[in-house]
């Protein structure tokens, strides 16, 4: 696992769904002692940040096949379905990063 891994939470607007789910994922982080950088970017500005990050958290249906970092959707994070199998996901991917 990488040290402190770059996440970027990506959503429409990079104010309120990302920010819902960036606190999910910071509680699930610190109960696992995971330290890592969370970033709030907007669809718009992903480009701007891409190339630093080390995973796409999202709200959005990104391709992932569109980029060279993990995408992991996370909407379910906000609506309680299946929210532990995106758990099981983000950390899984934060593990395997190198």
């Amino acid at each position: 696992m990488k040290s402190k891994p770059n996440i970027l939470v990506v959503c429409a607007m990079g104010y309120s769904t990302s920010s819902l789910i960036k606190l999910q994922i910071r509680r699930v982080l610190e109960s696992h002692n995971i330290d890592a950088d969370l970033q709030s970017v907007s669809i718009n500005n992903l480009v701007n940040f891409v190339n630093n990050a080390d995973m796409i958290i999202t709200s959005l249906d990104l391709n992932p096949e569109e980029y060279d970092i993990p995408v992991i959707n996370a909407m379910e994070l906000i609506s309680g379905r299946e929210k532990e199998k995106v758990i099981k996901d983000i950390l899984a991917a934060i593990e395997n990063l190198e």
